[in-house]
């Protein structure tokens, strides 16, 4: 990996032996920035017109050249980010990056594509509250997270109705901005190359530092239920405050999560859906990490009557776990499965990029071999420890 200053902007470089080519420009302008109630899903809203026409290209010009050259196009919002990429086979790589960068820099945001895509995403917006699931995952991290940070990515059906022209200019100016950016560059193509094109298609960079969202956030313990009628299942969620990015023992919360909930090798797994067969799925997951804290959750899908019961067996776990900590043989299997899952999904050009080029944006960048070294070098000792922090006292931050 090599970070490169071109024109001003910080790029991310890797060479691979891929024959398809990630492109991308991600931007530290996730939800996490808006300011208000009223400004909620302004981050997604910008994502939505970004693609909807440049000074020279409308957007059926845009989706029809992406075509023709074989590509994939598409953008993604999130807490922290916002991040538009293509797709491509190397060959047309550099065709690619001028169509994104037209479409990164001089997007129109005409009026009457601001109206049309409003109803898409209000229709969007509508979608996600039909998905029971969503709709569930999305209330816990509203309710136990700080507004700024717990708010809905895509914002209410009100504040999406709400959102004018200059309020998605004027978040673009204010963060579209210096080493809020990142370009990103990764798979088969040579770095000269990649100098010449992206010096071509991107104008001068305004000197500025990366601008992080720096306000506190809370976590609320207070229980929440939510009933919701006609649907066969019940979807609980147990959220727990862990440990932050930056903490010592956050690697050995890594391997934690891993043993309690990280697939058919873990301990939920195994009682809950093999022994007792209550559910289909079940997990434990990080829903939110910040430098000092994270939002750790488990969550599983069933039928009513059996909820009081696996509530009983998921806290009889996460107490035996506080006590007795988690044995030798499933914490090198944990061990194994974190490292080589992290090293599956990095190997194609686009997953090294969302792993290792938005880490790197956001100020966490590992190579893999010290992830697995830290991953490898978690004890037991260090286990139990995160254990009673994370588990010492059992809250239902939410059920459904």
């Amino acid at each position: 990996m090599e970070i490169l200053n071109i024109n001003g902007w910080e790029t991310f470089y890797q060479r691979n032996s891929s024959k398809i080519v990630d492109i991308r420009f991600t931007v530290l302008a996730g939800a996490e920035k808006e300011e208000s109630e009223r400004s909620f899903g302004t981050a997604h809203f910008v994502e939505h017109l970004i693609f909807k026409g440049t000074n020279k290209r409308s957007y059926l010009d845009i989706s029809d050249e992406v075509a023709s050259i074989g590509g994939q196009i598409n953008a993604f919002t999130s807490r922290s980010v916002v991040s538009y990429y293509i797709r491509i086979i190397k060959m047309n790589w550099g065709e690619a990056f001028e169509i994104l960068s037209d479409i990164f820099f001089n997007s129109v945001f005409d009026e009457k594509e601001i109206a049309k895509e409003r109803n898409v995403i209000l229709e969007e917006a509508k979608s996600n509250i039909d998905d029971h699931e969503n709709f569930i995952t999305e209330e816990a991290v509203e309710h136990a997270l700080s507004p700024n940070r717990g708010h809905r990515i895509i914002g209410s059906l009100e504040s999406i109705a709400s959102i004018t022209r200059n309020d998605l200019v004027s978040f673009i100016n204010k963060n579209y901005r210096g080493n809020n950016v990142l370009i990103s560059v990764c798979g088969d193509v040579d770095r000269d190359e990649v100098v010449d094109t992206i010096s071509r298609h991107v104008p001068q960079a305004e000197k500025s530092e990366k601008e992080f969202f720096s306000e506190d956030v809370a976590f609320n313990f207070t229980p929440l239920s939510v009933e919701r009628e006609n649907l066969q299942q019940a979807y609980s969620i147990l959220l727990y405050k862990g440990f932050g990015k930056k903490d010592p023992l956050y690697y050995a919360q890594k391997v934690l999560l891993n043993a309690i909930g990280g697939g058919m090798h873990s301990l939920l797994f195994k009682e809950i859906r093999e022994e007792k067969g209550l559910c289909y799925s079940i997990g434990a997951w990080e829903m939110g990490t910040f430098d000092n804290f994270s939002a750790l959750a488990i969550g599983t899908n069933l039928s009513k009557n059996n909820l009081d019961m696996a509530k009983g067996l998921i806290y009889q776990i996460v107490d035996d776990v506080k006590k007795k900590g988690i044995e030798s043989k499933l914490i090198d299997i944990s061990k194994v499965d974190y490292t080589s899952s992290l090293a599956m999904s990095t190997e194609t050009s686009t997953g090294y990029v969302l792993y290792y080029a938005i880490n790197y944006l956001l100020g966490n960048y590992r190579e893999f071999e010290e992830v697995y070294s830290l991953i490898h070098g978690v004890t037991g000792e260090e286990i139990i420890k995160v254990a009673g922090a994370v588990f010492g006292d059992n809250k239902d931050v939410l059920l459904s």
